[in-house]
Formats: structure tokens, C-alpha cells, sequence
């Protein structure tokens, strides 16, 4: 087998052309017309590229992650960290690319929101501002969040198709990567409110606090599994990206997002509340942070149903569509 010059030296197992004509010896001095002689050449390069690239089929072959053995695939998942992990951070230095600020713009943008927005609520609902900023702040770190894993995970396959072609990898990683690089954002932006919530209420710092943490895994398992769920049919209808902005939108209008439950419930809407698994997911932060409560059982029992639901929808997607992606890219 023939190495080329540079890869020898690297120590890298590269095949030159030569090494890969010298896989076929007999087949390469057959007589052949000039198309055959073209295949001929190019087939044994793409199967040594495969072999190197760490799998004996392309993405989306018969050897790809088979996501009907869901633990194989999950480990397949994990010994791929270092491959999505580079990625998200990738996307990170790429957000912040060039900027002074870097990070802190993810304190300063919903910071500067807040108090605009505090303003004009709390003429409207007759809030205090010191109580109903954090409420708002806290709503929008967490709604940025879910709009971005699902906006942006239900594209993740087309915007790594690059990856997908060449190599064979668990598509679920690329919905992570989204997942995980938001999650990234949210931490940095989450410190805001803990500052905020130390300097305005101190009375409400205690033990219940560390119930708020559960929102980073609850938040990462939700998005991933409803990024993934809708990766896997955005990639084939690509008006679901776009539907999906009507139906966030919707959403938000009928959640306490901004709105604070109170407001629903003295309308009659109660339903919109306790019903609503954005109500339960926000008072997993909004429960310790600002009222110094532990989030009751329900509003773990919602959040933990959700991520269930949409893991096993995105499984069963995956059984039927893991190795169909590549055609529809």
C-alpha cells in the first residue's frame, strides 16, 4: 500500500492515487474505454476515503446509526462528543466573532429588553418594577431559548449536510449541537437574573435555589428531542421552518411569558396556565429565583413528560427517516 509523501511524514494512513490503483492491480490493466477506466479509478479512492473516515458505508447507509437500537445509538452519540462539542463551540466563537463584548451581549440584549418592556407593563398591570423585571427577564432568557433550539434544530441537518455527506455519523449529534450551543447562551444569560435576584430580593436566596439548575438538563433533554423530532421531516418539507414562526408566535400569546399568571386566570383563561408546559418549565427558574419556593412535583412531572413525549416521537421518526435525510439534502 503506497502512502503519500506528506501524509508519511505526518503519520497520517492517507492513500495517494497510486495506493489506490494498487488496491485492483488485475482490474487496472484490463482493457477499458475511457468512462470505465474513470470509474475504475475514482471507486477504490471514495472506499478507502470511507474506510478512514471511520465507517465502511456513507451517511446514511446500511452500516449509519440505526436509531431502532436506541442505546448503540446513544453510545454512538457519546463517542462522538469531541466532534459535536468542537462544533458548538465552533458556532460560539463564530457568534461573538470580532465583537468587544463577546458573551456579555448575551446579558446586555434581554437586559436592555427588560427595561424597556418593564416600563410599559408595569403602567399597564400596575407591577412593581422591582419584582416584574426578573418575571420578564426570566421569561425571555428561557422563551430565546426554545425559539432558537427549535427554529434553528429543525434546519440542523440542511446546515450540516456538508458533514452529513462525508461522514458517517448519528444524525441526532447536529440537534444537539444546536441544543447545546443555546444552552451555552442561556447559562451566560442566566447570570444576569442570579445577580439581579441577589442584589433586588436577597430574601428570597436559600436552599430552593439549587432547584433551579434542573432547568439546564430539563431544558437541554426538551430541545434536543424537539429539534431532532422536527429535523428529521424539516429536512423533507422545508415550509415547516416557516410554520413553525406562526406557531411559536402563537404560543407565546397564549403563555405567561410575559404575562404573568394572574393575568389569565383573572380573565377566566386558567386553563392556558395550568395546562400549559411553558408555565411549568418557567417556574422550575421563577419558583426558587424570585418567590425563594421549591417548583412543585407538577411542574417537574410536565416538564419530564414533555422530554419523554418528544424523545419517543424522535426515536420512532428516526427508525424511518435516519437513512432517507442524505436523499432529501
Amino acid at each position: 500500500m503506497v502512502l503519500a509523501k506528506g501524509a508519511a511524514r505526518a503519520g497520517t494512513p492517507t492513500l495517494c492515487c497510486a495506493g489506490a490503483r494498487a488496491l485492483y492491480p488485475a482490474r487496472a490493466r484490463r482493457k477499458r474505454g475511457p468512462g470505465q477506466r474513470r470509474v475504475a479509478r475514482v471507486q477504490p479512492m471514495l472506499g478507502c476515503a470511507r474506510r478512514l473516515a471511520g465507517g465502511g458505508a456513507p451517511a446514511g447507509g446500511a452500516a449509519a446509526g440505526n436509531p431502532a437500537t436506541s442505546m448503540s445509538y446513544l453510545a454512538d452519540v457519546w463517542r462522538a462528543r469531541f466532534f459535536w462539542s468542537h462544533l458548538a463551540l465552533a458556532d460560539l466563537r463564530q457568534r461573538w466573532r470580532r465583537s468587544f463584548l463577546g458573551a456579555l451581549w448575551s446579558i446586555i440584549q434581554p437586559l436592555g429588553m427588560t427595561i424597556l418592556l418593564t416600563l410599559v407593563f408595569s403602567r399597564i398591570f400596575g407591577a412593581d418594577v422591582t419584582r416584574y423585571a426578573p418575571f420578564i427577564f426570566s421569561g425571555m432568557i428561557t422563551w430565546e431559548y426554545v425559539v432558537s433550539t427549535v427554529s434553528g434544530g429543525s434546519l440542523a441537518f440542511v446546515q450540516a449536510d456538508a458533514y452529513i455527506r462525508q461522514t458517517r455519523r448519528p444524525l441526532a449529534i447536529y440537534t444537539l449541537r444546536t441544543a447545546v450551543t443555546n444552552l451555552i447562551v442561556f447559562a451566560f444569560a442566566s447570570t444576569g437574573l442570579i445577580v439581579w435576584s441577589v442584589a433586588v430580593m436577597p430574601g428570597n436566596v436559600g436552599w430552593s435555589w439549587f432547584a433551579a439548575l434542573a432547568v439546564f438538563p430539563v431544558l437541554l433533554a426538551i430541545g434536543w428531542a424537539v429539534a431532532t423530532f422536527l429535523a428529521y421531516f424539516a429536512t423533507r418539507f422545508r415550509d415547516i421552518p416557516h410554520a413553525l414562526g406562526l406557531m411559536l408566535q402563537a404560543l407565546w400569546f397564549v403563555s405567561p411569558v410575559y404575562f404573568e399568571p394572574d393575568v389569565f386566570r383573572k380573565a377566566g383563561l386558567s386553563g392556558l396556565v395550568d395546562w400549559n408546559p411553558i408555565h411549568h418549565l418557567l417556574e422550575i427558574v421563577r419558583a426558587p429565583l424570585l418567590r425563594g419556593q421549591w417548583p412543585t412535583a407538577a411542574n417537574f412531572a410536565w416538564a419530564a413528560g414533555l422530554a419523554a413525549g418528544f424523545g419517543v416521537a424522535a426515536w420512532l421518526a428516526g427508525r424511518r427517516l435516519e437513512r432517507k435525510v442524505i436523499f432529501y439534502l
